[in-house]
């Protein structure tokens, strides 16, 4: 029925009020077409005998104001009377939900003439008798209004709390892993919410009353749960558990809790699980680091939790970026004197350390750009250090690969050693097709070496060395080919515009 014909049936009010009301909002329960009867009635006695609603506009206001307060009271008591107030107070307040909204559509016209300005003044912002006062408003923000304070507020001072108590008690439930009544939870904590719809500071009733107990609570309880598991558990497990419960704690805030509260709770549960034990994660990253666990769960569960904290991650940046370093500079160590003369397993080694590192980055880490910053930090102290062993020098050195893979019959020699390091068979098969692939070798190996190029800081030094060794090739015509050099020199140009 549309409104217009409702304000008719408020005009033209004849016989059976709750027949009526069937008819126009056949949707509601039984107790919510009964809380509309006396509004109408009120409606219907104050227009009976007058042409316009005007006359009677606060009158009939504080006496709908009578009726709700009346109503408030009566279902508070029942409410009460349960022992699982929980409940009853959800089903309770989705029927008065219902019934402030029909009731404010009947009184459409009462609404209007309510919010209307006086011609040549300003309404009147206070209605009242001498039993009730009550700021001008909407029927039904007068009716969520009285609600919230003959029933919410009223269980708060004079009741003991005792919703929010079972609220509280509900949802410890629920982290317990028990059964609860999630809609009963949901409808009892949106209504906090839908209380304060029509104020000028929407969710303070929810806040004051919910959201700062609620997180209080959360603290509270999972600062408990912490230090438990963490007491009975190895660090591994610990941060199964810890993981678990962040992801549960987020599905929780959305089933119970208004949006605005999400970060707030799961924020709380971090604190507790997370950041009151930072250290001993961090140490367990640690040994997993230098005994290379990668490949399980926990190195990237580590990296998970302490991500979630502000610069959680600077320690384990640490960490990795040092076990790098460490891990190069024994690369250096070992090859000794002999690299001088054969920078091949130099570069090659590095390379293969660099292209680890970055796989670990991009897979353990989820390609977290600190991580992979912290493998190139890792090897410019590699490719500069001058201490580790000073037959090393890194530019030299790259500028003597690039001489030995750039003259002519080095693709072979590359070839063949390759072939012999690995059988035989393959060692004969060094001519025709083969070498194509060889030259392909070459180009490939000359790609990859830009990728340590990148990370030389005196790059004066290695240009010296390349340009006096392109000198010889060009002069004494070892080169492999003019394609190949010019194309060495675009991609360091392109690089570093080096040339």
């Amino acid at each position: 029925m549309e409104e217009g014909e409702l304000r008719r049936l408020i005009y033209l009010w004849h016989g059976d009020v709750s027949v009526s009301i069937r008819v126009v909002v056949p949707g509601l329960d039984i107790c919510a077409r009964q809380a509309l009867v006396p509004i109408i009635r009120r409606l219907s006695d104050a227009t009976s005998n007058n042409t316009s609603p005007k006359p009677y506009t606060e009158r009939l206001f504080l006496g709908i104001a009578e009726y709700f307060e009346d109503f408030c009271d009566g279902k508070r008591e029942e409410i009460l009377a349960q022992n699982d107030i929980l409940y009853a107070y959800a089903k309770e307040f989705r029927s008065y939900h219902l019934v402030a909204d029909y009731a404010s559509r009947i009184c459409d016209t009462l609404n209007r003439l309510l919010l209307k300005v006086h011609e040549g003044g300003t309404k009147r912002k206070i209605i009242s008798s001498s039993e009730r006062r009550y700021e001008r408003q909407t029927i039904q923000a007068l009716a969520l209004l009285i609600w919230k304070e003959r029933v919410v507020i009223a269980i708060r001072n004079s009741h003991n709390n005792r919703l929010l108590y079972q609220v509280l008690e509900s949802i410890t439930r629920d982290r317990d892993g028990e059964d609860v009544s999630q809609d009963a939870i949901h409808t009892v904590v949106n209504s906090l919410v839908r209380l304060d719809e029509f104020i000028d500071q929407p969710r303070s009733l929810y806040i004051e009353e919910f959201e700062r107990p609620y997180l209080i609570h959360t603290k509270n309880y999972y600062q408990r749960e912490a230090a438990r598991v963490i007491a009975t558990n190895s660090i591994s497990d610990y941060m199964i558990q810890a993981n678990s419960r962040l992801i549960q704690e987020a599905a929780r805030n959305k089933r119970f809790c208004h949006q605005t509260t999400h970060e707030r709770a799961v924020k709380e549960c971090e604190a507790q699980y997370v950041a009151a034990y930072q250290s001993r994660i961090q140490g367990e990253f640690e040994q997993m680091i230098h005994h290379e666990r990668y490949e399980g769960k926990y190195c990237k569960l580590a990296y998970s939790l302490l991500s979630r904290l502000t610069d959680g991650l600077k320690e384990l940046l640490e960490i990795y970026q040092s076990y790098i370093t460490k891990l190069g500079k024994d690369i250096l160590a070992r090859l000794g004197q002999s690299v001088a003369k054969d920078p091949r397993e130099y570069v090659e080694s590095l390379l293969n350390l660099q292209s680890r590192y970055y796989a670990i980055s991009n897979n353990v880490f989820s390609g977290d750009a600190t991580f992979v910053a912290a493998v190139d930090k890792a090897f410019r102290a590699i490719i500069n250090d001058t201490v580790t062993n000073k037959y090393a020098q890194g530019p030299e050195l790259l500028a003597k690969y690039c001489d030995l893979l750039l003259k002519r019959g080095s693709a072979k020699k590359e070839a063949s050693a390759v072939a012999a390091a690995g059988s035989k068979t393959a060692a004969t098969q060094v001519n025709g097709a083969d070498m194509v692939d060889a030259d392909i070798d070459v180009e490939h190996r000359l790609t990859q070496l830009v990728i340590l190029f990148k990370y030389v800081d005196d790059k004066d030094v290695f240009q010296k060395f390349y340009s006096r060794m392109l000198a010889k090739r060009l002069i004494y015509g070892t080169s492999i080919s003019e394609e190949a050099e010019a194309g060495m020199i675009a991609r360091l140009k392109a690089s570093w515009q080096l040339f």
